[in-house]
Parts: structure tokens; sequence; C-alpha cells
């Protein structure tokens, strides 16, 4: 429950009204301090005001507060390797759907995607167009909450093989990895790929013919 308590704090001190609250405190804090002859005194209105600004600024830069979910459909995925974050890259492709949920302090975010140099990470669907892709970061300045968003994992099935790569997402501002997941590489298209569902650029990503 703590986390869930520190976040609403940290959400009302960066609304503009309580942002000027908080910042009358620690100035205020600070002139106590001048006045107080006691040395109790002066101790406690310090630790007071330091206190109430690094809730409005030093902890939302060190605190990530993002959190991402991904899912893979494309190759299919058992539920198992779902809940240990481990996906599949199937003859050089393999989709993430992915729901990046930004905390309502964050008015702006830099997620960079970190993998093998061999692996390219794309996104394929449903991107905001208040996100903007720059090189291997996904970026916004947009007050977003919450998105979803569909990555598209590429490379030459011989490069990629039956390698396991580890894919990271980092938060560049907090300098936090977010989430890390498994990718198990595999030369050929999926087995229990139903061919019969498949569009025509579909099948042709997998080497398919239809």
């Amino acid at each position: 429950m703590a986390p869930n308590y520190i976040e609403k704090i940290i959400v009302k001190s960066h609304n503009p009204k309580w942002g000027k609250v908080a910042v009358s405190i620690g100035v205020l804090s600070g002139l106590a301090a001048l006045i107080f002859s006691n040395p109790v005194g002066k101790i406690v209105s310090i630790i007071i005001g330091l206190i109430v600004l690094s809730i409005n600024y030093l902890i939302p830069k060190l605190k990530s507060g993002i959190q991402i979910t991904c899912v893979q459909t494309k190759p299919p995925n058992s539920v198992e390797n779902h809940h240990n974050g481990r996906y599949k890259i199937s003859h050089g492709i393999g989709h993430l759907e992915t729901y990046i949920d930004v905390p309502a302090w964050a008015t702006e975010f830099n997620i960079k995607m970190v993998s093998d140099p061999t692996i390219d990470i794309i996104p394929w669907d449903n991107k905001p167009d208040s996100v903007r892709l720059e090189g291997n970061h996904l970026k916004s300045d947009y007050d977003l909450n919450g998105f979803p968003i569909t990555l598209k994992i590429v490379g030459d099935p011989e490069d990629i093989a039956e390698g396991e790569y580890t894919l990271k997402f980092v938060d560049v501002r907090a300098n936090t990895t977010i989430k890390k997941v498994e990718l198990k590489g595999d030369r050929e298209p999926p087995e229990d790929l139903n061919v019969d569902e498949l569009e025509q650029e579909e099948a042709e990503e997998w080497g398919i013919e239809i």
C-alpha cells in the first residue's frame, strides 16, 4: 500500500496548486530555521523543508513509475511463457502487444529499448501520434497516462537462429530498467500457426504461400 500513497503524494505535489504549496512550505521551513534560536527547531524546520522539496522534485527524477505489460499473440505463446516474460521470434519475426502505463505526474518520458544488434524493435501498430520513435527510443512530450502499442521484433532468421536474447525497457530519465524480457529465436515459422487465419501480408512475413 505504501507505494500507492507515495504515488498519490507525488501526483498532488505536481498539481499546479499543490506544487506551489509545496514550494512555499519548503521556503518557509528554510526561513523558520533562521528564526529559531533552538538548535532542535532549526533542524526540524530544515528536515521538513527538505522532505517537502524532495517529494516535489527529487523522487520523480529517481522513481520511474512507468509500468510495461507485454502479451504475445504472434507467434502464439503459452500462458506460462507470458508469466515468465519469455517470448518467441519465429523465422525472424515476433509481435509484442504492449501496454505502457505512464504515471499521472510524468508530463514526458523517454523509454530506451535495448536488445541484441541483430534484432530490431519497431513500433508496428497503435502508436499514438504524440509518441515518436528516435533510434531505439520511444519519446513523448505530451501528458499521456498510458497507451497500447504493437512492437514488431524483426531480424534475419539465420542471424537470430536458435539463440536467446534479452530485451530491456529503460526509463532514461530515472536511469532504471522498467522491464526485462527474454526472446527465444527459431529459424522456422511456428508449427501451431493457423494458416487459414493469416492475411496475405502476414503470410508473406512468415514466408508462407496461401
